[in-house]
């Protein structure tokens, strides 16, 4: 019985995670101000709620050594371009070409964590990557013949992609992080207080407002902060102590299928024919690389004195 506990824990979390980052584009699409912005306040606001937390760890526990310090200004900065880059993406394209092509992380995070970390990757857990890429590229695909809300979609598409790549290097280090015992509000607040902060900057230099909204924004933009920010990312980072970065991006990718869902009920953007096809690659891979995962954690479990 104590050992399906943590299976449970960790299966939960990642689906509260999960729930919370499928919001996000829907989120951001309702808030009426410039990308830079929404990503500063959602990286702002989830250092300041993380910052008491983060403190008290640092009170009675280690601190931070200077290789740490290097790696969360190297993970925030990542993560502040993969916000910078993925919201600016949803004024270019659809939701779900935007949110399928921002999750195809696993293909960077594979080859990140296998070359810094020398985490092995099972063949099983490899199938059911390619499979749920499949059927993301199958979502995305099907999408870009319809609708988008510009006439430049293929550049939505690629700011997506390059935001892949950001999100994939955060994921890396988060888990080298999580690895080593620093605590998930000590790492999470950090990057989220240097994304916050690079972000600042670009929105300074590109004359974007950080004020001014209508109260609809700003109940958007805590919306972000509360959800995908707080339930969303910082779940998932400590989901990295008990799972490898490749598992939690292939986790991810479950979110295009929430958020074009949600995109279809609130904002009457209608998934194509395609997307009943991508959608159930997506699960299917999924349940493999989960059940691969639990039987790697139990091995580990059971070859534990």
């Amino acid at each position: 019985m104590r050992r399906s506990r943590p299976r449970l824990g960790t299966r939960t979390g990642l689906t509260i995670a999960v729930g919370a980052i499928s919001t996000a584009a829907i989120l951001v699409r309702l808030a009426d101000a410039p990308a830079i912005s929404v990503a500063f306040w959602r990286s702002a606001g989830g250092a300041v709620l993380l910052a008491p937390a983060a403190w008290r760890h640092l009170r009675v526990g280690r601190g931070l050594d200077r290789r740490d310090t290097q790696l969360v200004v190297i993970s925030g900065l990542l993560l502040g371009l993969h916000f910078a880059l993925w919201l600016g993406s949803l004024s270019f394209t659809t939701v779900a070409s935007s949110v399928t092509l921002v999750t195809s992380a696993p293909v960077f995070v594979a080859v990140g964590a296998a070359v810094l970390l020398g985490e092995r990757i099972s063949r099983r857990a490899w199938l059911g990557i390619l499979v749920t890429t499949i059927g993301a590229t199958v979502i995305g695909l099907g999408d870009a013949g319809g609708s988008a809300p510009a006439g430049n979609a293929p550049l939505g598409d690629a700011m997506a992609l390059a935001g892949a790549a950001a999100v994939a290097g955060y994921l890396v280090i988060g888990r080298d992080m999580r690895r080593r015992s620093v605590p998930t509000a000590v790492y999470a607040s950090g990057t989220y207080a240097v994304a916050a902060a690079a972000l600042l900057a670009a929105a300074a230099v590109g004359g974007r407002s950080l004020w001014g909204y209508g109260i609809g924004t700003w109940a958007a933009l805590g919306g972000l902060v509360l959800g995908p920010q707080m339930l969303g990312h910082t779940m998932l980072n400590e989901m990295l102590e008990r799972v490898s970065a490749t598992t939690i991006a292939a986790v991810v990718l479950f979110e295009p299928v929430g958020s074009t869902l949600l995109a279809w009920l609130i904002l009457g953007e209608l998934p194509v024919t395609a997307f009943w096809v991508g959608a159930p690659l997506v699960l299917t891979g999924l349940v493999v690389v989960g059940r691969e995962e639990a039987a790697l954690l139990g091995n580990a479990a059971t070859a534990t004195p």
